[in-house]
């Protein structure tokens, strides 16, 4: 099993998260979840990445530049974190203030997974930081690429709001009966039912009051 899910965690690493071995992911997510243990620690390291471990919470610590200031100190390309934390950014800095401050120029992507992403959450964020923000859903009860959108093999179109696993589906599809997802049109007699999204799940603030950084670099040297 350990060699399995290593296998798997290397090949995500540039087929989804489009990193090469030498560069900078972060992952902040709770080390305690699954994804946190496996993209803070196994899957960078295991794929000559330096990796980031940070402690605290997005907004006051000291605010809401908090992301975007350890995104520029650290180089990051790829940065996964849950759409409650850029709900909570949003919210303290909604103009995107903080972000002007900061040199984002090395940031590729933003993946996002935990909850339901909002459209609107997603939108703010491309528009502030002019990159593609990956809703993987998916990774919320699995932690693992089952289905995702592979940004290093080819970057596929999402439908705001849905999993990534709908991404090849049309805007539209001329179902006549039950709702269907993604679209929300009537679905044929003849499909199975597809249940509709769940709601967005909000997490309360951590009572963390300091942030701390670490910085890991894989004992792997670079790949030339």
């Amino acid at each position: 099993h350990t060699a399995g899910h290593l296998v798997a965690l290397n090949w995500t690493m540039k087929n989804v998260y489009n990193v090469d071995p030498g560069e900078v992911f972060w992952a902040a997510s709770d080390v305690g979840w699954v994804v946190g243990h496996s993209y803070i620690c196994y899957g960078p390291l295991i794929a000559g990445n330096t990796t980031i471990v940070f402690e605290g919470k997005p907004v006051g610590t000291p605010d809401a530049g908090t992301f975007w200031r350890v995104i520029s100190e650290h180089d990051v390309k790829s940065f996964f974190t849950a759409p409650t934390a850029f709900r909570a950014v949003k919210r303290e800095d909604p103009t995107g203030a903080l972000v002007k401050d900061y040199d984002l120029s090395g940031l590729r992507s933003v993946f996002l997974a935990g909850e339901r992403a909002d459209p609107d959450t997603i939108q703010w964020a491309e528009t502030q930081l002019g990159v593609p923000v990956i809703d993987h859903w998916w990774q919320t009860e699995t932690g693992y690429a089952i289905a995702a959108n592979p940004l290093g093999i080819e970057q596929l179109p999402v439908k705001l709001g849905s999993r990534a696993r709908w991404a090849r589906l049309p805007s539209s599809c001329p179902c006549p009966r039950a709702p269907c997802r993604p679209c929300g049109m009537p679905r044929s007699g003849s499909r199975k039912a597809i249940s509709t999204p769940s709601p967005a799940i909000t997490k309360p603030a951590t009572q963390a009051t300091r942030m701390k950084t670490a910085i890991f670099t894989s004992w792997r040297a670079p790949m030339t």
